[in-house]
């Protein structure tokens, strides 16, 4: 396992700024994808509301929408693989993990799609493994750093740790916020559409109620791995603990895997500000511990 210095040096490495860099693409594209299902299955949810009851109306448009909307949830859900994927090697790599997983095999599939990512985007590449958190657009050097200096390996990559989870919970309690909207919205416009017609309802909700139903139990099984996350956080003994090391870092690459995705635009436009407010928090425990 890789000391305080060693993980500085390693995660600017600049084959492991361009891992970063594509995971960071894989993830952009899923959300993307994520936000085209979710406009899919909302055109189709406002059929019902159309007053024509074409058989084309009630079944052939809602369907190929929904089709489209499964298709583009599936893309989503592939990219997240990848980025995951990703972003995991680096951990293994900048931590000094050593996981067997990664054999020979696995890990020249891994570099085949980064180098393919860095030659399709190559000038947006070399902003970003230049370009840090407190960058206008935020980059990918400097991904993690440490508020102080820490004397074993077990502590450095256990804050690294604290701080995979602590930007993962910022992103997730708004995420939260849109599900319970986008919930309400659903219940609502199905009561109002079961008024014009019952059958077109269910065929034109059909989509956004699946849709809303993954992402539902994803989140479900995200604040399951945040919770699991935040136990061993909060345990004093977790950071000399390999075990719980162990055991914190599966849950923050199951929980990667997820299509739970950050919100690009939020996170640019509030980067350099929690980035600040978590250096301000950490000074504050440890001046009042």
């Amino acid at each position: 396992m890789n000391n305080q210095t060693q993980i500085t040096q390693k995660q600017n490495e600049e084959n492991m700024l361009k891992c970063q860099f594509a995971s960071h693409i894989c993830f952009n594209q899923a959300e993307m994808l994520n936000y085209f299902s979710w406009f899919l299955s909302i055109i189709g949810s406002l059929l019902v509301f159309t007053p024509s009851e074409e058989t084309s109306f009630l079944i052939i448009i809602p369907g190929i929408l929904g089709i489209m909307t499964l298709v583009s949830h599936n893309l989503a859900k592939n990219n997240v693989k990848w980025g995951a994927k990703m972003r995991n090697y680096f951990d293994n790599e900048v931590f000094g993990l050593e996981k067997p997983e990664y054999t020979a095999e696995v890990t020249h599939s891994i570099w085949e799609k980064i180098n393919s990512i860095e030659n399709k985007y190559s000038r947006l590449c070399q902003y970003s493994i230049h370009a840090t958190d407190q960058s206008d657009t935020p980059g990918m050097k400097d991904w993690y750093t440490f508020p102080k200096n820490y004397t074993t390996s077990e502590a450095a990559v256990f804050e690294c740790q604290h701080q995979n989870y602590w930007w993962t919970n910022k992103e997730y309690n708004i995420r939260r916020i849109i599900y319970l909207i986008a919930f309400s919205v659903l219940i609502i416009a199905i009561i109002v559409g079961i008024h014009y017609s019952p059958i077109k309802t269910l065929a034109c909700f059909l989509g956004f109620a699946v849709n809303l139903y993954e992402d539902f139990s994803e989140s479900i099984r995200c604040h399951e791995l945040m919770v699991s996350m935040k136990t061993i956080l909060d345990n004093p003994d977790a950071e000399s603990n390999l075990s719980l090391i162990s055991q914190l870092q599966n849950y923050i690459e199951k929980r990667r895997e997820l299509l739970i995705l950050e919100i690009d635009l939020i996170h640019k436009k509030n980067a350099k500000k929690w980035s600040t407010l978590y250096k301000s928090i950490f000074n504050y425990q440890h001046t009042h511990d």
